[in-house]
């Protein structure tokens, strides 16, 4: 369960979105024990602040939480494309991902262990894997964005 929390996280504070009220995200949280769903979705979006909804599944049981983000945070498409088209100066890796959201061209950098492929897509995040102190891994993967 720590590894699951450890992932969402990474995830709500990637400040990594394309910044549109609607934009939603939906990943799939996996350890080598457990599994949960994790979403975010931009509700709206009022005097410089991005009122995002965050929402965990695991277990059959479900948790909501709502935050406000400095909408200056985010990342535009025009930034998150930027950054993949030159991943290569910037350290990363090229790679085409193929997660259940799609095939997406991504920038693949590592930091701290942690694989991350960033896309252009609602909040950046294609795919991470990261290794867990007790030599499990924790992979998060795209499964539906819009």
């Amino acid at each position: 369960m720590k590894s699951i929390f450890l992932a969402i996280s990474l995830l709500s504070c990637s400040a990594l979105a394309i910044p549109s009220i609607g934009d939603f995200a939906k990943y799939e949280i996996k350890t080598d024990s457990e599994m949960a769903h994790y979403s975010q979705e931009i509700k709206s979006i009022s005097n410089g602040l991005a009122t995002i909804e965050m929402r965990i599944e695991q277990n059959g049981q479900s948790q909501t939480e709502v935050k406000d983000v400095d909408v200056n945070s985010l990342f535009t498409t025009s930034l998150l494309q930027t950054f993949v088209t030159h991943c290569v100066e910037v350290g990363g890796i090229n790679e085409t991902v193929t997660v259940k959201a799609g095939v997406i061209e991504t920038c693949k950098k590592t930091v701290n262990n942690n694989a991350i492929n960033i896309g252009v897509v609602p909040f950046g995040i294609v795919r991470s894997i990261a290794p867990n102190a007790d030599g499990t891994t924790t992979t998060i993967e795209l499964v539906e964005a819009r």
